[in-house]
């Protein structure tokens, strides 16, 4: 299998940086939200070629990347990371806003709830999983649940 770096975000939006207080955490969810993103922008089904996060080491600290691997020896592998290189998206899509936005929401409920601040039962229903339900959500149903002020960020 041959890996291919994609990179930490989409090509023209910020990501996390090396050193800043948050970074592990900030660069993780990153990952994750852009590693979802491509997967279904890009689905692989029946090429043997997948998408993953990787941690790599440099001299300033650790960072990760969304990678493409795929079979070499395969044709519509190498069709597929092609397609992958020349149509990788340069920024968020709605649906990884949305992502984005719903972790850092979640993120806030799940900090109440360890601060005693609220109990775990007042969560609003739609952030008590770990992950987002957006698979079947147009952008007109999902807006009214972000954070208005990333609704107003992400549209701007």
């Amino acid at each position: 299998m041959l890996q291919i770096s994609i990179g930490a975000t989409p090509k023209e939006e910020r990501c996390a940086a090396i050193g800043q207080p948050d970074y592990l955490s900030q660069s993780l969810l990153e990952n994750m939200v852009f590693h979802r993103m491509m997967q279904r922008l890009f689905p692989a089904t029946n090429v043997p070629a997948y998408f993953g996060i990787q941690t790599f080491t440099s001299d300033v600290g650790s960072y990760h990347e969304v990678f493409l691997s795929y079979d070499e020896s395969s044709r519509e592998a190498r069709d597929f990371a092609k397609k992958v290189l020349e149509e990788e998206p340069e920024y968020w899509d709605a649906r990884a806003l949305f992502e984005l936005a719903w972790f850092e929401r979640n993120d806030g409920y799940q900090n109440a709830v360890r601060s005693g601040m609220m109990r775990e039962e007042e969560i609003p229903l739609m952030y008590r999983g770990t992950l987002p339900n957006v698979a079947d959500r147009t952008l007109l149903e999902m807006l009214p649940a972000l954070p208005w002020q990333t609704a107003c960020y992400a549209l701007a």
